[in-house]
């Protein structure tokens, strides 16, 4: 693999879990690829940590839409 091919599909992913329902499993691996590269010697560092901050970004508006919507979440299971 090329120096900055573990970065770059580590970016790919990162933004492809934007563009997906659901795309919190591409996020974790964007994330998890991202910091494995930043461990290896190369000259893609900025493209890892641009992929890590985007995964982790993508996390964080998951959470916070989960958080915002949980009190209807549980007036809708209480229905059930």
């Amino acid at each position: 693999m090329n120096k900055q091919g573990l970065a770059l599909f580590a970016l790919i992913l990162a933004i492809l879990s934007f563009f997906n329902f659901l795309g919190i499993e591409k996020a974790v691996l964007a994330i998890c690829a991202g910091l494995l590269a930043l461990s290896q010697p190369a000259e893609s560092k900025a493209l890892a940590w641009i992929a890590v901050g985007i995964g982790l970004a993508y996390l964080a508006a998951v959470a916070a839409i989960f958080l915002f919507h949980l009190p209807n979440l549980t007036t809708l299971l209480g229905r059930m």
